[in-house]
């Protein structure tokens, strides 16, 4: 599933996350496993599986995130 965040583009999301790293907040809306907490905590990114990003409602930009907290 899709993770929500509240940055406007990309790069302000790259941005936010290289200042606050593990901590920054994210929502899984799915319907099986939701999730609202930080990044690190997630349980995809915490079994080593990388997640994807998008600002919500528009879903303009996504991202891939990994365990390294690196932004693609």
């Amino acid at each position: 599933m899709t993770c929500i965040v509240d940055y406007p583009t990309k790069k302000a999301f790259r941005e936010a996350l290289a200042v606050q790293g593990p901590a920054l907040s994210i929502e899984d809306p799915s319907v099986f496993a939701p999730y609202f907490g930080a990044i690190a905590s997630h349980p995809d990114i915490a079994s080593g599986r990388a997640i994807t990003v998008t600002n919500h409602p528009k879903r303009s930009w996504f991202a891939s995130v990994d365990g390294a907290m690196k932004v693609s």
